[in-house]
């Protein structure tokens, strides 16, 4: 997400920890201290029941852009992702 091309003064990048069991959360605080346009949203295992759509619905209750795309995490996006996909949303 780091080298997304899109201006990261009009992305936000929100990383939903759901009770992973790995380092995924550790990772995601050390990338959103070093970037700010990333956000880390750890849910515990009571939270999460592990069904996707529940850890959707808690990352769309802090997205605020006008577009929201969805990643799942082994998914590794092209670099001009975001532009390809939010242009079919601008006013012609």
């Amino acid at each position: 997400m780091t080298e997304l091309t899109y201006p990261k003064d009009r992305l936000q990048v929100i990383v939903i920890d759901d009770a992973s069991r790995d380092e995924t959360g550790k990772i995601a605080e050390q990338y959103s201290k070093a970037y700010n346009y990333i956000k880390v949203i750890h849910r515990s295992e009571r939270e999460s029941g592990r069904v996707k759509a529940s850890a959707l619905n808690a990352g769309l209750r802090y997205a605020d852009g006008e577009v929201v795309l969805c990643f799942d995490a082994d998914y590794y996006p092209q670099r001009d992702i975001v532009e390809k996909l939010v242009k079919e949303f601008a006013d012609p």
